[in-house]
């Protein structure tokens, strides 16, 4: 079906995060530091349209200086944003999540993405941890199909369980 790229909740400009929200961010954050765990935080793409109309009124802004804030305290942190990828219209189901198509190929998009990060090749530079997913190949087919739980409900001819007390 067509996207709806016009959820109202997709394009506010006054978004803030929450103090809470922050406090345990960081509580993380410092917990992932301490045990030396690489942290990837990503930046998910969104429809076409939709990212075009986010960017024209500033909607990523205060989550952009959030993640920034996190590169630069946290030298165990990498933002993997993907909202530049080039994915098109026919790989999205609604203007923020992705087909079984999409979901596949994001997929095996980001594990080559986070592959160095685990492997504990982080740099020292701030500004190297802000990385750009690669655009996406439209002739690449780098897909597999997948079973959705609808798929697999009819495979095993499924029969809902009886409620719990």
């Amino acid at each position: 079906g067509d996207v709806d790229h016009f959820d109202k909740r997709l394009f506010n400009t006054k978004w803030k995060p929450e103090h809470v929200n922050i406090a345990f961010l960081e509580r993380f954050l410092k917990l992932a530091r301490r045990h030396k765990i690489p942290v990837a935080l990503v930046m998910m793409p969104l429809a076409p349209q939709t990212q075009s109309f986010r960017d024209e009124i500033g909607a990523d802004e205060e989550y952009r200086a959030l993640l920034r804030i996190a590169v630069e305290r946290f030298d165990n942190v990498t933002v993997i944003d993907g909202r530049f990828s080039g994915y098109d219209e026919t790989v999205f189901v609604d203007a923020t999540h992705f087909n079984d198509k999409g979901a596949s190929i994001f997929t095996s998009q980001l594990a080559r993405a986070i592959r160095p990060i685990l492997a504990g090749r982080i740099s020292e530079k701030k500004e190297d941890r802000w990385v750009s997913m690669p655009k996406v190949d439209p002739n690449r087919r780098s897909w597999m199909a997948l079973e959705s739980v609808h798929d697999s409900a009819v495979a095993i001819d499924w029969v809902p369980l009886p409620k719990r007390r």
